[in-house]
């Protein structure tokens, strides 16, 4: 019965830590509608390699679906811009150009 309970536990809590993960990286790349058609994507925060890459796999997707066809990229809360920040944005521009 305790190895049953314990391995219970540990899905459930599995579930949640993921359920909490995507949560937050929901909520670190938001694209916030403006008005028709224009949004912002305010980026805060250090930009690591996963979240680069997560930014640029979910912004192009979130744009079709709320109709976006001018996205203003804020990157005045970004700690440090560095080259590969750059580039990702850069990559993310092209993509949402090509949409």
């Amino acid at each position: 019965m305790n190895h049953e309970f314990t391995e219970q536990y540990y899905l459930l809590t599995k579930e949640r830590l993921l359920a909490q993960k995507e949560l937050i990286n929901e909520l670190g790349a938001p694209v916030i509608p403006i008005v028709d058609a224009i949004a912002v994507l305010p980026l805060i925060g250090e930009i690591d390699t996963f979240r680069a890459k997560g930014i640029l796999n979910t912004t192009p997707g979130k744009c079709i679906n709320r109709n976006v066809s001018h996205l203003f990229i804020d990157l005045s809360g970004v700690t440090l811009l560095d080259t590969m920040v750059a580039h990702q944005i850069h990559q993310l521009i092209k993509r949402t150009r090509s949409q």
